[in-house]
């Protein structure tokens, strides 16, 4: 058992999680989140052929009861400028990794901007790092749903997502005039659906 004391910054619990294991690959499982019994297996056998990442579908919960099942990925929405200018389509829980690849993009950013996106941000580095994906259409957990359609906590996610755009965006360093067209339409679309989001509540 690690304690950590993160002040609110997941990064700082999970690098110092990734940092101590000894095993060759990393499997995340946030604490309300939940796998079948199967889900190690079936990772680790496509792992074993090839892959430095796999992420499964996910039942999603909400009030003990599953209300859809969600199927992440394709492919080509995992790679770099999809990921960067489209949306995030991984899931911690579901994601299992080659340790090595951790460690060599940096593990999650610690910085108190990306609270509650630093799963995508490292997606990110990762897709950009050329790092091989797998997705298995197999649900092999659960993903809980909380309520978060509180203005604060909205404007906050809002807040992170954009942090991270601009983030990976600044570092592009050849950029052309329709990158910055999809940079646009990737930060409308946040504005959207956070709006969107608030509708609801």
């Amino acid at each position: 058992l690690l304690k950590a004391h993160n002040r609110g910054v997941i990064g700082v619990s999970r690098n110092l999680g990734i940092y101590n294991a000894e095993g060759k690959w990393i499997a995340f499982l946030d604490s309300d989140d939940w796998w079948y019994p199967e889900k190690l297996e079936a990772s680790v056998l496509v792992l074993k052929n090839g892959a430095d990442f796999v992420c499964h579908s996910e039942d999603w919960v909400r009030d003990g009861r599953i209300i859809k099942t969600v199927k992440y990925g394709p492919k080509k929405n995992a790679i770099y400028s999809n990921l960067l200018f489209g949306k995030n389509c991984i899931s911690t829980s579901a994601s299992v990794i080659l340790k090595d690849k951790l460690l060599e993009v940096g593990g999650f950013t610690e910085n108190i901007n990306a609270v509650g996106v630093e799963d995508y941000h490292l997606w990110i580095k990762l897709s950009k790092a050329r790092c091989k994906i797998e997705f298995i259409d197999s649900s092999l957990g659960c993903y809980r749903l909380y309520d978060l359609s509180q203005s604060s906590n909205l404007l906050e996610q809002m807040k992170s997502e954009k942090w991270v755009i601009y983030d990976h965006f600044n570092k592009i360093h050849e950029k052309s005039f329709f990158d910055y067209i999809r940079l646009l339409k990737r930060i409308f679309r946040i504005y959207a659906a956070t709006f969107y989001r608030w509708l609801e509540k």
